[in-house]
């Protein structure tokens, strides 16, 4: 079914260091419609909903599951 993907990374830096600064960390968020989902089990990152659409957002590691 069609999902909507985002996500970025940050960065780090520091008016002390001589180097730059590590990456921050990124956010992924998986957006769907709901009802496209019916009848799937769709497990991973922080579930939420709005309207009607359910939105998976990862902020560390994880893995989308659908099964």
């Amino acid at each position: 079914f069609p999902v909507t993907i985002g996500g970025g990374g940050g960065s780090s830096t520091s008016t002390c260091q001589t180097s730059g600064g590590n990456g921050g960390s990124g956010i992924v968020i998986i957006r769907y419609l709901t009802a496209d989902g019916a009848g799937k089990t769709i497990s991973g990152g922080t579930i939420t909903t709005s309207g009607t659409d359910t939105i998976h957002t990862f902020t560390s590691s994880g893995s989308l599951v659908i099964a």
